[in-house]
């Protein structure tokens, strides 16, 4: 992530970040928001939950998207214009069940990992630290315009979502909940990390990122629980 970015220019109202990492609008200045996040995060399903609650602010306003740290360039005209950035974040397990067990390779780009021949363990890892260097950047970049939400949060916690969004931008959610948004981004979390990671590979996992587990709220376990729940009998 390190790397030095390189654009290519779709058309004349469009550029993307080599690797689909990124989609910027052109001219740079007119992307109102900004949405980020690691792949397979969940970042579509929240900016659907977002669009149907809050359509009078940012319904018809311009997105764009990264997966990877924007160049200071690019960073620094969205900053002057403005951008309001909303990163999107979940649970590393989760992300790495879908990415080498569900996702039949549709959001898996071969220079997006490095060599993972331990069970997982070492694309977990990477996982939690692109996540983590994701957030360092936009926070310590953005500052106030910068809102950092979980996935789980928006799927399970609607009203605590909704009251965060809510405080950023600085206006009233509709508290809708409607089916667009699955129809607009590929749902994800199918499966239960705990089933497919061995316990050796997730407890040395945690341990090493303990700090990001407990700041963001995410148990031992999982929120497995509460997709079966939310699917069964609502919560």
């Amino acid at each position: 992530m390190n790397r030095k970015p390189t654009w290519n220019h779709i058309d004349s109202t469009s550029m993307e970040l080599s690797g689909d990492l990124g989609w910027i609008n052109k001219p740079i200045n007119t992307n109102e928001y900004l949405l980020v996040s690691w792949r397979m995060a969940g970042s579509e399903f929240v900016r659907e939950s977002i669009l149907e609650n809050f359509t009078y602010v940012v319904g018809n306003k311009k997105w764009g998207k990264t997966h990877a740290i924007l160049d200071d360039e690019i960073a620094d005209i969205l900053i002057e214009s403005g951008t309001k950035v909303i990163m999107v974040i979940s649970d590393p397990r989760e992300i790495a069940t879908n990415v080498k067990f569900f996702d039949n390779g549709l959001h898996f780009i071969d220079t997006d990992y490095h060599s993972d021949t331990n069970l997982g363990f070492t694309t977990i890892d990477q996982i939690a630290e692109k996540q983590i260097n994701l957030m360092n950047f936009f926070k310590n970049k953005f500052k106030k315009n910068c809102l950092i939400v979980r996935y789980e949060d928006a799927v399970f916690f609607r009203e605590k979502f909704l009251n965060k969004v809510s405080s950023f931008l600085d206006c009233t959610p509709l508290y809708k909940d409607n089916v667009e948004k699955y129809k607009k981004s590929s749902f994800k979390n199918v499966g239960h990390f705990q089933q497919f990671f061995p316990n050796s590979v997730l407890k040395r996992h945690r341990k090493k990122f303990i700090d990001f587990y407990e700041e963001w709220d995410y148990p031992v376990n999982g929120l497995a629980q509460l997709k079966y729940k939310w699917c069964v009998k609502g919560i």
